[in-house]
């Protein structure tokens, strides 16, 4: 049996430990100034699993009265993001001032 060397591999610190335990990035969601969060980065690196452990911490702890989360592809379809969000259906999809009233309900 080969015996592997340690001296082969870096410890990292665990994405949930950086969420759970709090650190000096969960920290900045505390500051009353920052109300979104942008993640992006390549494909399969666990932006969403992230972003759903700190969405489960910040509705515990209180923290954000509500948290949505969106997906936005490189093309974003702008009224089908409004729809998921908000769990609306637009009628009339042309209509931009029916559309901006019923955003604004």
């Amino acid at each position: 049996m080969e015996q592997i060397s340690t001296k082969d591999f870096v410890l990292y610190e665990s994405k949930e430990s950086k969420v759970k335990g709090g650190g000096e990035g969960f920290q900045a969601l505390i500051d009353p100034k920052i109300n979104v969060i942008r993640v992006y980065g390549m494909r399969g690196i666990g932006k969403t699993t992230l972003i759903e452990e700190v969405s489960k911490k910040v509705e515990k702890d209180g923290i954000f009265g509500r948290v949505v989360m969106a997906v936005v592809s490189q093309k974003p379809n702008l009224m089908s993001i409004q729809q998921r969000m908000l769990g609306l259906d637009f009628e009339d999809k042309d209509n931009m001032d029916l559309r901006a009233a019923k955003l604004r309900e």
